[in-house]
């Protein structure tokens, strides 16, 4: 990290600093007369100056860093409270639609398992297989979502099982246009609205799991930034007080010297 890098560097800079007021000290304790003390002090007052203006420099450029990675967390924090702002809709889309229980009724009681990959497929096996007034919804639920890139895998595949659902139905029609009408035409339809039901309400939990799959990875991941953030600012203020200290003493050394 650069800030460590320049911790170091001021680090290495105190230190040589203080190993040549050490010698200035040994110096000019050694030295007896006016003249050559007055030399001494007066080369060490410039040699401090000099090392107290790099010094100065070097805290001003931590305190430019320090205020950039603050900004950065400023901006993350933002960001953060809008992606939890997204899933609170998200949550609540989803209990408009289904009711406040909507997780016992569809049956989301357990944790799902199901991957970024089984969600779009269910996205776009939905698209085809449902009302319109959930097809309204599940499209409006697919635009706030656009953030995971889902939105641009479920055309292509949606087509395609509107395609399927389209071409079963023609068929269906086909063969209860040859069918006589009787006691048992009767039962396979009813058989096959049935599967139909059947599949249509396995594929709408299957789509609110992989929603609720969403908005749980998506919470963990926000409360992963939060601890990052945390940390990399309680780190920026533990370094800007050490770097401080360091000059604050520098200063009281060279001070103590001039005197």
């Amino acid at each position: 990290m650069r800030l460590n890098e320049e911790n170091k560097r001021l680090n290495a800079r105190v230190k040589g600093l203080q190993e040549e007021v050490v010698v200035a000290k040994a110096s000019a304790s050694a030295r007896q007369g006016t003249m050559g003390t007055t030399s001494t002090a007066s080369a060490l007052e410039g040699v401090g100056a000099i090392q107290l203006k790099e010094l100065e420099k070097s805290f001003a450029e931590q305190e430019s860093l320090l205020a950039g990675y603050q900004r950065d967390a400023e901006k993350s924090f933002l960001t953060i409270e809008a992606m939890k702002k997204q899933a609170r809709r998200y949550t609540d889309i989803l209990a408009k639609t289904y009711g406040p229980n909507y997780e016992t009724e569809l049956g989301l009681d357990q944790e799902n398992a199901s991957s970024l990959l089984t969600t779009t497929k269910v996205l776009s096996a939905t698209t085809g297989l449902s009302t319109p007034a959930m097809r309204n919804q599940r499209d409006r639920v697919r635009n706030r979502m656009s953030f995971g890139g889902v939105a641009a895998v479920v055309t292509p595949i949606a087509s395609r099982v509107g395609g399927i659902e389209h071409g079963s139905v023609e068929q269906e029609d086909k063969e209860g246009q040859e069918t006589d009408v009787g006691p048992s035409s009767a039962d396979a339809c009813a058989k096959e609205e049935g599967a139909v039901e059947q599949a249509r309400h396995e594929m709408l939990v299957e789509y609110v799991e992989g929603v609720q799959t969403l908005l749980r990875r998506m919470e963990q991941r926000l409360l992963k930034r939060d601890y990052e953030l945390e940390m990399m600012e309680q780190r920026a203020k533990e370094e800007k007080q050490l770097a401080e200290a360091k000059v604050d003493h520098v200063e009281k050394l060279i001070s103590g010297i001039r005197v």
